[in-house]
């Protein structure tokens, strides 16, 4: 760390134990030589006493050293150079909140810490150079803010020991109160978050947050503990590249205390090596963004939320025993060769093999849930031509099946495919199917056999109600009447050219009816008769109807 020399003042040592450092007033006597440092001179503190400010202070440079702590205690220190904090354990610089300390350069050095308590620490560019260190087995900790702001792009932050964020309680045996700690910064302002080394530690406890605005320069090696409600939020992409991230937030003392969520939150997180854990099998890590993992390793005891879009390459390993979940907006893509050894809860959409793509995924468990939407592709009658899931444990079933047929293929009639295996058998169904790319005479119908889901090629029905023309009547049809509804004749079933409540009642009567059945051709049933729920909604878009149709005359009168 170089900062250029502003100054030819003197250096002047703390000799007034633990008591306070207030400018101006008759403090000399405190200090070796006995004159209180101005502007131009360096403080040092190298005696081991508690000290705290009195006032504000302007000084050169400050040197801590011996166990010496020193506070700020609400007031403002501003350091024209640097701030070292030397090696040995218990030296400490203490921010308070309402206080603010400004430097062009600080340096934690081995067994020392800067502890914020709610303070922040500017660090001010100086002749075109400044940076903060944190060296290794040196801590950054607490709760506050950690700002820079450069005319020029240069790293910032360099994290070589532990950033520590942690808000304790007043007494031990409360829950830690909440807290961030903000590293922040112009665009210019960057942090290498693992150091040098690529070794350095981030750690946030209970209940707090380290929200990073400023960019990374490299991939992280380091190692990341998340514990019980702990957030890590970057404003950009950041990529794992050989370390580790540990979401520690289960198994807790108190067996009536929730294990709490760990969150990752950024646009993107890529993983490309190193291993996510999650450690105990109440514990639970929710990625809040976009995840592409092309290469290291999940170690999963717990529950892994994607709340994002997300894409897993060959080449992984996910494994550990535990539930990896699609949130009900989060979408997975995972590619032929991946094998998921933990069970999968779908409450989003699923796609083997992702898009344009063919995929057979082996996978411990299997859940999808009524929101969950299944995503397979079929290019051939061949196995390897076709999406499949290849279940080592039962297989629930409920939520969307979508089927769509590409390439050249084109099934025939009769056809019969496998789509999906169960050791431990197959439980449920799905609730929808939607079927693209067949030929307009044929659809596909769902066979569930105690292990296997198979897909059989058969003619089309035809449904008057079918306004999506994928061969059977559901909630999709009804969307189609409601958005025709007075407006077009897309949703018209009784061959009037318009769409009006007398197609409704024909989408009612066939509802349910179509190609999603269990091992015999479809029928047509007995009408059932609209519950009142139902009649009540349909009321509802009729009167928005009428009143969409006048104000449109009314217009055009």
């Amino acid at each position: 760390m170089v900062v250029p020399a502003i100054c030819d003042g003197a250096d002047v040592s703390w000799i007034g134990g633990s008591s306070a450092w207030v400018d101006g007033n008759a403090g000399d006597a405190l200090w070796n030589p006995a004159d209180e440092p101005d502007a131009d001179d360096t403080a040092r503190f190298n005696q081991p006493h508690e000290m705290a400010m009195g006032s504000n202070n302007q000084i050169a440079r400050l040197e801590m050293s011996s166990r010496a702590e020193l506070s700020t205690a609400g007031w403002d220190l501003t350091v024209a150079e640097d701030i070292r904090l030397m090696s040995g354990g218990g030296v400490t610089l203490v921010i308070d909140e309402g206080s603010q300390v400004s430097a062009a350069a600080w340096r934690i050095d081995p067994a020392a810490s800067l502890a914020l308590q709610g303070g922040r620490l500017q660090l001010r560019e100086q002749a075109g150079v400044g940076q903060g260190v944190i060296d290794g087995d040196a801590y950054l900790t607490g709760y506050g803010v950690v700002a820079a702001d450069f005319a020029a792009t240069r790293v910032a932050i360099v994290n070589d020991g532990i950033i520590l964020v942690d808000r304790l309680p007043l007494v031990p045996w409360e829950p830690r109160p909440t807290g961030m700690l903000q590293l922040t910064g112009n665009a210019q302002a960057l942090i290498d978050l693992d150091g040098q080394s690529e070794s350095g530690i981030v750690s946030v406890q209970d209940n707090q947050t380290l929200k990073l605005d400023l960019a990374m320069t490299d991939a992280f090696s380091g190692t990341m503990n998340l514990f019980v409600n702990s957030r890590f939020e970057s404003q950009h992409e950041w990529t794992l590249e050989s370390g580790a991230i540990y979401a520690n937030n289960g198994a807790d003392l108190d067996a009536n205390q929730s294990a709490g969520i760990a969150y990752i939150v950024a646009p993107k997180l890529r993983q490309t090596g190193g291993t996510i854990h999650v450690t105990d099998g109440d514990g639970r890590l929710d990625v809040l963004g976009d995840f592409e993992m092309l290469g290291g390793a999940i170690v999963n005891r717990g529950r892994t939320v994607l709340q994002g879009r997300s894409h897993i390459a060959a080449g992984t390993v996910i494994n550990g025993g535990g539930t990896l979940t699609v949130s009900e907006k989060g979408e997975l893509e995972t590619a032929t060769g991946v094998t998921l050894g933990i069970n999968l809860e779908n409450n989003g959409a699923l796609r083997p093999g992702g898009d344009d793509a063919i995929g057979n995924l082996p996978l411990q468990g299997f859940q999808q849930t009524r929101d969950g939407k299944l995503f397979l592709e079929m290019r051939g009658s061949d196995p390897d031509s076709i999406d499949r899931l290849a279940v080592n444990a039962p297989a629930f079933l409920e939520g969307l099946l979508n089927v769509e047929v590409g390439g050249a293929f084109v099934p025939t009639l009769g056809d019969t495919f496998e789509v999906l295996t169960s050791v431990g058998g197959v439980r449920g169904k799905f609730q929808q199917l939607d079927v693209s790319g067949m030929p307009d005479n044929l659809t596909f119908r769902v066979l569930y056999q105690p292990t296997s889901v198979l897909l059989q090629a058969i003619s089309k029905p035809e449904f008057a109600a079918d306004f999506d023309d994928d061969g059977d009547v559901d909630a999709s049809d009804l969307n189609v009447w409601k958005q025709s509804l007075g407006q077009s004749a897309a949703g018209d079933a009784d061959g009037d050219l318009d769409t009006d409540g007398a197609d409704f009642l024909h989408w009612q009567r066939q509802s349910g009816s179509g190609s999603l059945i269990v091992n015999s051709p479809p029928q047509l049933s007995a009408a059932p008769e609209p519950g009142a729920a139902v009649l009540s909604a349909f009321a509802a878009i009729i009167v928005l109807a009428q009143r969409r149709r006048a104000l449109s005359d009314e217009r055009n009168s």
